[in-house]
């Protein structure tokens, strides 16, 4: 997934709102949250259903990636409207569906005609309320997600991601993937009950929020939703994410790589707060992002257009809901230029906690600003804004307040941001430098020719 500030933070504007008139919210009595968000988009409607249930949730032993899984397991359906007869269905009526999970949440998706809207709210309903996993189900499903780990393996990003979580978090859930680990993969087939108490637990009404903009009447769009979701039952019991002990040192991992040829990595992660759009420091962090790897960032001009150093370079904030990592990943052009990549970072940051420059700051917010404010006018991405910015029950309404802070950050709260990133305390790094080559047997003749 792309970095939460990616699309966020870009996005925010002193001078005007970013969600238009006409935003309905409704707490329903079972606690399902449904945000309705017309816009000007005739005949096209996106939904999105937010689960809170991530990687984050798999704290049981053996069962992570039951959240991915669950992802596959969705597509099949109920029994009254099964997979096949599901997906013809959809067909017909013109929609296009997707999905994807990640460490905080399960989010199901989909581009619909507005004329099929009412028939998708209840087919959507049909499949969280009646939905029943089957050992058949499971294990063909369990094939599939262990066909992508394997793949997963393949990839040099996502070796070096994994690595570097799984060192920088012990006790929290965050240490693992949320493709899961090879060896609870390799048991899904037969953990029925393990899946089936996994639905039970995470697939309720008070976890999940529905997520419609596009060409829609809210008032008719909450009288769809409250036929067809009000009998979704409420699951009374609770549950408490293992909390990190603060880090007291800088942490450092070498990658272990043996997948191929790949250039030389560095993931160079900062410890940083949750997520909390209504919070002017997480605002600072999102224009931090701006500042050290935008398209015009000082740092990303000297690692790629004038030193040549990085093939690649970008990161920041993914936005998960409990403290996680910043995440700067640069692609080297080569392992001997490990050294002053690192002290570019260092000095770039150095400059932003001393010397913060004003005009500097007010550039790349404007520019971010001219360079995404036109996403707004698709609804797929007023969804995912939405969806993203109403985590842990704050009100649509909250992206304004995001706004206002994002355009609010000054000098002192981006100095106050690059303080912390250069604590000792806040780094965990992980490089991945492949092996050198094997020297190719000498060719020279004479060296191996008889002497006479």
């Amino acid at each position: 997934m792309p970095s939460l500030f990616l699309l966020l933070a870009p996005l925010a504007s002193a001078q005007s709102t970013l969600l238009p008139d006409g935003v309905e919210t409704t707490h329903f009595e079972n606690g399902l949250t449904l945000h309705v968000i017309p816009t000007p988009t005739p005949g096209v409607v996106s939904w999105q259903t937010w689960v809170d249930v991530g990687s984050k949730n798999e704290v049981m032993e053996g069962t992570t990636g039951l959240a991915h899984l669950f992802e596959h397991l969705m597509f099949y359906g109920s029994a009254d409207l099964p997979r096949q007869a599901r997906e013809d269905e959809l067909l017909r009526l013109g929609v296009s569906e997707n999905a994807w999970t990640w460490m905080d949440e399960t989010v199901y998706t989909a581009v619909v005609p507005a004329a099929s809207l009412e028939r998708v709210v209840e087919i959507e309903a049909d499949r969280f309320l009646n939905f029943q996993v089957s050992a058949e189900q499971l294990q063909r499903e369990s094939g599939a997600v262990y066909g992508e780990y394997r793949m997963s393996r393949a990839s040099a990003w996502g070796m070096s991601d994994e690595q570097l979580y799984a060192a920088a978090y012990v006790h929290h859930p965050y240490h693992h993937p949320t493709i899961g680990w090879e060896a609870d993969i390799q048991a899904m087939p037969t953990a029925i009950e393990d899946a089936r108490d996994f639905f039970a637990m995470w697939y309720r009404p008070e976890r999940t929020r529905i997520v419609v903009s596009g060409d829609v009447d809210p008032l008719q769009v909450k009288a769809w939703v409250q036929k067809s979701w009000n009998s979704w039952e409420v699951n009374s019991e609770t549950y408490v994410v293992p909390i990190e002990p603060v880090a007291t040192e800088s942490l450092r991992i070498q990658v272990d790589w043996s997948g191929g040829p790949t250039s030389p990595l560095l993931l160079a992660g900062y410890r940083m707060p949750s997520f909390d759009p209504a919070s002017t420091e997480s605002a600072a962090w999102a224009v931090m992002e701006e500042l050290l790897t935008g398209p015009t960032a000082p740092l990303r001009t000297t690692l790629e257009r004038e030193t040549g150093w990085a093939l690649d370079f970008g990161g920041g904030d993914p936005g998960f809901t409990d403290p996680h990592l910043f995440v700067l990943s640069v692609e080297l052009s080569e392992a001997d230029h490990l050294t002053q990549v690192e002290a570019a970072i260092t000095s770039e940051l150095t400059r932003w906690a001393t010397q913060p420059n004003a005009a500097e700051l007010k550039t790349a917010q404007e520019h971010a600003l001219r360079a995404m404010r036109l996403r707004l006018d698709d609804p797929v991405a007023v969804s995912d804004l939405v969806g993203r910015m109403t985590r842990g029950g704050a009100p649509a309404r909250v992206v304004e307040t995001f706004a206002a802070n994002y355009a609010a950050v000054d000098v002192d709260a981006i100095a106050a941001v690059a303080q912390t990133m250069l604590l000792a305390s806040s780094q965990a790094t992980a490089v991945l430098l492949p092996p050198a080559a094997p020297t190719p047997p000498s060719t020279n003749s004479a060296s191996t020719q008889e002497q006479p």
